[in-house]
């Protein structure tokens, strides 16, 4: 009677394990590939962007200064965001090491 627990309990252990692998294969792949689409996506923004702005009949230079200060945005919006949360890391941590005292 053990041994028939033991092995059902092992069966089951591997079917768990089995699925849980391909979950999170799945989710990783999921998570790469959606990251690729938005890099497509966000290629052809700036492509569509551009042929929009040189058919208002902006210089060359004109629509590579817009279009760099856009993309340049996204990096200065990421470090504000990060500096601010590496902060707000440090004042919590502050807080609770004061409050420990």
């Amino acid at each position: 009677m053990a041994a028939n627990r033991e092995a059902t309990t092992s069966t089951g252990s591997t079917i768990d394990n089995i699925i849980n692998q391909n979950l999170v294969g799945g989710r990783t792949a999921g998570a790469q590939g959606l990251q690729q689409v938005a890099s497509e996506q966000a290629t052809i923004g700036t492509s569509e962007m551009g042929q929009a702005l040189q058919a208002l009949g902006l210089s060359a230079d004109a629509v590579k200064s817009i279009m760099g200060n856009a993309t340049d945005s996204r990096t200065t919006s990421y470090d504000i965001n990060a500096n601010t949360q590496e902060q707000w890391g440090q004042l919590i941590g502050s807080l609770m090491m004061a409050g420990g005292k």
